[in-house]
């Protein structure tokens, strides 16, 4: 957690927090871009290819959405490596 911080949620419209606040905040974060510093620490090691192609799947989803907009630059999402998906409770 040094590198990037905590997420911070903030409540959006009403005396406390909902989830739909939890959740934006959520997507705020990974969706943050990734730092020059970031990208040289990820760039020296084998993460390289792992997130040039999470980058490429992440954009053709994008793409494909109607009305999103396009993050063409590398972001925090990138490096979970498309393991993206939620579940459920």
């Amino acid at each position: 957690m040094q590198r990037w911080g905590v997420i911070r949620v903030i409540a959006s419209a009403h005396l406390y927090v909902t989830l739909g606040d939890i959740l934006q905040a959520i997507y705020d974060y990974f969706h943050t871009s990734l730092t020059q510093e970031d990208f040289t620490v990820i760039s020296n090691g084998p993460w390289r290819g792992v997130l040039e192609q999470a980058r490429m799947k992440r954009y053709l989803v994008e793409q494909s959405v109607v009305g999103s907009a396009v993050e063409r630059n590398y972001v925090r999402a990138d490096l979970l490596n498309g393991n993206t998906l939620f579940g459920g409770l």
